[in-house]
């Protein structure tokens, strides 16, 4: 065997390929990991079906993406069974010593006839099909590229496995919120407020505080655009809610029901020690009438947030019109009574 060089320590050849046996109708694809100074596999996977749709992944794709689909493939049964695991039995007998030498040594002068020949030659006779094409793309990477892409592989992994228990435990753990009938309930998220906000742990039921409507639901996306959840620019924007239940699950998650409008209720999982935003009349009453958000909401938010002042009711956001004519309404109502009383 040639004396790799030094540098070819930390280097690794990646093949892949695609197969073509037209006269069984086999399709497949392969990946094939060798070291470059010590000129062995250090792993291989490789796949097959009858199915011509498996030709159709293209191998010029990213190494890790085109590994990603071999193991997608195989986990979910797409594959035939038999047939991949005689290949797999077929790479890891022959694709030793002096073959993977010649492969490496073939790579380097760039001889890629010479390789698809090597390869085709070993495929055919596997599968009993002299009318066989091999497709092959190869690419040197580091030790330590392969290394970041399992470590981000492994994050993903985990991530996802964390998000299939949280779920398993938000269904064992479902509320059932207490809302009229006709209620809707949207997702929505807590407006955050590192320095001036009030610690989720301290905010109580009846609290006005400010949130955004995260529902990705046609439902959501009318509403949203209903309770002026959303500026011109299409950018979601917080609005005011109360909060109406505060439960906290086996994760430590804080699970809120909020008030958003008369029937409109948003459904909040907040998983962080956040600060949430409260909501100010005094200080926002300005920018939500400039969003078109109708004054009743804002009154009913300040009702229940105990922050009404005076003018602020009923009474007081009566127009002056209103007023002329119901005092019109009492003084007819006076003269009729006095009328029916002269003629008895």
């Amino acid at each position: 065997m040639p004396i790799a060089s030094k540098k070819d320590i930390d280097k690794v050849i990646i093949i892949k390929g695609r197969i073509k046996a037209i006269t069984t109708g086999t399709f497949g694809i392969f990946i094939i990991f060798i070291n470059k100074y010590t000129r062995e596999i250090e792993s291989s996977n490789i796949i097959a079906s009858h199915y011509s749709s498996m030709f159709e992944y293209d191998n010029s794709m990213p190494w890790d993406e085109f590994e990603d689909t071999i193991k997608m493939l195989r986990f979910k049964g797409e594959i035939a069974s038999n047939i991949s695991s005689d290949l797999q039995l077929l790479f890891a007998n022959t694709l030793q010593g002096e073959a993977v030498e010649e492969i490496v040594e073939a790579i380097i002068a760039k001889r890629e006839s010479k390789i698809e020949h090597t390869f085709v030659g070993m495929l055919s006779k596997a599968l009993a099909d002299k009318n066989c094409i091999c497709e092959l793309a190869w690419q040197e990477v580091s030790q330590e590229d392969i290394r970041l892409v399992n470590d981000k592989r492994q994050r993903r992994e985990r991530e996802e496995r964390q998000r299939v228990q949280k779920e398993e435990v938000h269904e064992a753990e479902s509320v059932t919120f207490n809302v009229e009938e006709g209620g809707v309930i949207l997702n929505c998220s807590l407006q955050i407020s590192p320095v001036s906000g009030v610690p989720i742990t301290e905010v109580r039921t009846s609290d006005a505080i400010m949130v955004k409507i995260t529902d990705p639901t046609e439902r959501g996306r009318y509403f949203l655009n209903l309770l002026k959840g959303v500026n011109d620019v299409g950018q979601i924007i917080p609005i005011p809610a109360v909060i109406k239940e505060h439960n906290t699950n086996s994760l430590n998650e804080h699970e809120l029901l909020v008030e958003i409008g008369p029937g409109i209720y948003g459904h909040i999982i907040e998983e962080e020690k956040v600060k949430v935003k409260r909501y100010i009349p005094t200080e926002t009453d300005v920018a939500l009438a400039g969003h078109g958000v109708p004054s009743g909401a804002v009154q009913s938010i300040r009702m229940k947030s105990g922050k009404s002042k005076k003018g602020d009711g009923v009474l007081g956001s009566m127009p002056a019109w209103m007023w002329v004519v119901g005092g019109a309404i009492v003084v007819l109502i006076i003269v009729l009574v006095v009328l029916l009383g002269n003629t008895q």
